[in-house]
């Protein structure tokens, strides 16, 4: 058993050279993505045994939280397990069956990767005691993830960095993912569709994974796709931006689908009083026009919820400023404003039009509701937004208390978000998908092919409230969840669920 390392916090910048390492960390739960040319800092905190993280190139700031400060606990106590960035090191879990583990370079997906854990085929750890209702513990399950993590959009899914390795973690102090004890393995394919499609490649051919889940590739999603295709496995859950996740075979839509979150928000923008709305979509994607141009005019969401489309057009998330497109849309009259643009981008379009005196409401897609909701812009404009799954904020039933704990217990003090909500739904379904394989699949090696068995079984879960009722077939495409939750983001800067974990369906 290797003797915990100390804690450790380095500083370093980054080198001219695309392909350096920008930072790798092992972690609980606190793995966060940002934007820039500097690492800040690097943080390895306690990682549960059979945790791999790779991050990717792109500035990459462990253990702060891009909403506010760093999270409470980073830098005190000692680090099971922790390796330094770029280093080659061998680690035994307490009673591992077999094997080590050790950080190794991945040429498929550009980066360097810090193993903790084992890949122990079989055998209790302390980390994953015998869950009630299982006879005995079964070998070991590997589940992967890929992600925007880093650079130009990782910043709106720092949520679920951290609410992934927070769902292992409590998986595992249960007694695993059906009696089988997880390890977990997190990719970053930095938005390039082909390191997306080789995470896939690698995950399944050689690291073993039976599932990926909570898969946030909003501009990238052709090189997942094909990496499914390939190797045909399931993807459960995930950012569900794209219409490949109803078109495409083996991914399994986590609550609502696409064309639900824009026209869940332009509903609810409707609703307050929204009249006529301007459509401003980004180029950059395939789900920027079908979430937003196609949804809201070519099908009919606008004239269904009595709104009058009076202009609309393409930008780009680059761009740095949005005046001219904010003086159409102001000169054509329109009350409501929906911007196909990552946080950054609608933060800039929001200042762009504050400039000329112009504060339309805004609605969202639930994944950009990650801004700073200090941005005095966005507040005396009025956002909304649909979450595909519960909102984070709530936390008065039993399922979504045991997110808030589990949270609390894993990475205290770290904020929630919508694509930590996801994230978390989308494990509780993985979750309930092998436990419909039934008591017969506990001691034995779960295989890729049973989660179509399981998934198949899937009929009008809502995951004790915290999705819309889904029904899966076993293969795909799955159909149409045309339902969402409401958030509304106030001028005070707070946010709140109306309508709470009731689902609006549209």
């Amino acid at each position: 058993m290797r003797t915990p390392s100390p804690f450790r916090s380095t500083r370093a910048r980054t080198g001219p050279s695309a392909g350096r390492i920008a930072a790798v960390a092992v972690a609980v739960g606190l793995v966060l993505a940002g934007c820039g040319s500097r690492v800040d800092e690097e943080v390895a905190e306690a990682a549960p045994a059979g945790v791999t993280s790779d991050v990717g190139t792109g500035a990459v700031t462990p253990g702060t939280d891009p909403a506010g400060g760093v999270v409470p606990g980073a830098g005190t106590g000692a680090v099971p397990g922790a390796v330094a960035p770029g280093t080659t090191t061998t680690n035994t879990a307490p009673n591992a069956a077999a094997g080590g583990n050790t950080a190794t370079t991945n040429n498929s997906s550009g980066t360097k990767g810090n193993t903790a854990g084992t890949k122990a085929s079989g055998g209790n750890t302390a980390q994953t005691p015998v869950a009630a209702g299982c006879k005995q513990q079964g070998p070991p399950v590997v589940i992967g993830q890929v992600g925007t993590f880093s650079g130009l959009v990782g910043a709106n899914f720092a949520g679920a960095i951290k609410t992934s390795y927070v769902w292992v973690n409590y998986m595992n102090a249960k007694g695993g993912l059906g009696c089988h004890p997880i390890r977990f393995i997190q990719i970053d394919d930095q938005s390039n569709p082909a390191l997306s499609q080789a995470a896939v490649e690698r995950l399944v051919s050689k690291e073993g994974a039976i599932a990926i889940f909570a898969a946030f590739v909003p501009l990238d999603v052709a090189g997942f796709q094909a990496g499914l295709n390939k190797m045909k496995v399931a993807a459960i859950g995930g950012d569900q931006a794209a219409p490949e996740w109803n078109s495409n075979q083996y991914m399994y839509p986590v609550g609502g689908t696409p064309r639900a979150g824009i026209a869940g928000s332009v509903q609810q923008a409707a609703e307050a009083g929204g009249k006529k709305i301007a459509v401003l979509y980004c180029v950059e994607a395939s789900p920027c026009g079908s979430n937003f141009n196609d949804t809201i005019i070519k099908d009919g969401y606008a004239k269904k919820f009595g709104m009058e489309v009076v202009y609309s057009g393409s930008v780009s998330i680059t761009q740095p400023d949005y005046t001219a497109q904010c003086q159409n849309a102001k000169n054509a009259g329109a009350d409501v404003v929906a911007w196909g643009l990552d946080r950054a981008g609608l933060q800039r379009a929001a200042k762009s039009c504050a400039a000329i005196g112009y504060f339309p409401k805004l609605p969202l897609i639930a994944l950009q509701g990650s801004f700073d909701p200090k941005d005095p812009n966005l507040r005396k404009s009025g956002a909304f937004l649909s979450s595909l799954s519960f909102p984070y904020l709530v936390n008065n039933t039993p399922a979504t208390k045991a997110y808030h704990e589990a949270m609390q217990k894993y990475a205290p003090g770290a904020a929630v978000d919508t694509s930590g909500s996801g994230t978390w739904a989308a494990g509780q379904m993985l979750a309930k998908i092998v436990e419909k394989l039934g008591p017969e699949a506990q001691t034995r090696p779960l295989t890729k092919e049973d989660i179509f068995v399981g998934a198949g079984k899937i009929k009008n879960e809502t995951l004790d409230g915290i999705i819309p009722a889904t029904t899966y077939k076993a293969t795909g495409p799955q159909p149409e969840n045309l339902c969402y939750f409401g958030i509304r983001f106030n001028s005070d800067g707070t946010f709140n669920a109306p309508k709470g974990l009731k689902p609006t369906c549209l």
